[in-house]
């Protein structure tokens, strides 16, 4: 059986009530999801891009399996970046693979603020 682990995120700050629900869901069966951690990414424009992605690798390598449940997409890719097979929680229900897209800081926080500028 492969086990899943969900790192937390913004959901937790935002909408701590979805997030528990959601941990409930996941923890309904033999592998119990513990605890919460942010994935690194909190870190980008407060350190250097490369120090960013040491932070990503180093939570990625605290995560105690290889599958990991994330419902941010900036978690997707901070687990991606650590070495991780991420997996999107609307992916995981509608039965779809998780794509990765672009990954790099920079150019991933680049599209986010095209899309607000946009919006």
């Amino acid at each position: 059986m492969s086990q899943v682990f969900a790192p937390g995120c913004a959901l937790m700050i935002y909408k701590p009530e979805l997030g528990t629900r959601l941990l409930e869901y996941l923890n309904d069966g033999p592998d119990r999801i513990a605890e919460h951690l942010t994935c690194g990414d909190s870190f980008y424009g407060t350190l250097p891009v490369e120090k960013v992605k040491d932070q990503m690798r180093r939570r990625a390598g605290e995560m105690p399996c290889q599958d990991v449940v994330v419902y941010c997409v900036s978690c997707s890719k901070a687990m991606h970046i650590g070495g991780k097979r991420p997996r999107y929680i609307v992916d995981l229900l509608f039965g779809e693979p998780t794509a990765i897209g672009t990954f790099e800081p920079d150019a991933w926080h680049g599209e986010i603020q095209a899309f607000i500028d946009a919006h």
